[in-house]
């Protein structure tokens, strides 16, 4: 439910190796991160808590990252069917960004970029595109 879960969007004999394996390649961690992360509005440094914050950030809370700092190109591809990372979410934290290209793809969802039966043909060419002209 939470990533808008439709099986015909994927191929059916690799969802079970999919789900055998998630959540490899992420640690605990960047899933207490994702879960502070909910409730924000904004892109925040991990909350250790009030008092290893402070020895870290120098602050009770964990400060913003300054993505207007990243000066390198950079592509997103935000899908208009995605529930987790929804496309007025991606737009409003990434427009401080200076060098910001974004690809608006229709009905793609959270996991149809990496599981889908359409990234083949609809989003694989393209990042292969940029990868050789970047």
């Amino acid at each position: 439910m939470l990533f808008n879960f439709d099986p015909e969007r994927y191929i059916p004999d690799r969802q079970e190796v999919f789900d055998n394996h998630f959540p490899s390649g992420t640690s605990f961690r960047n899933f207490i991160h994702f879960a502070q992360s909910v409730r924000k509005e904004k892109i925040e440094k991990f909350d250790h808590g009030k008092a290893t914050n402070l020895e870290i950030y120098n602050s009770e809370k964990p400060p913003k990252y300054d993505l207007s700092a990243i000066s390198v190109p950079v592509h997103v591809f935000i899908g208009s069917a995605d529930w987790l990372s929804t496309p007025e979410d991606a737009n409003a934290n990434l427009k401080e960004m200076q060098n910001l290209k974004i690809y608006n793809l229709d009905n793609f969802d959270h996991l149809e970029f990496i599981r889908g039966k359409r990234a083949k043909k609809e989003l694989f060419p393209q990042i292969l595109s940029l990868l050789s002209t970047e």
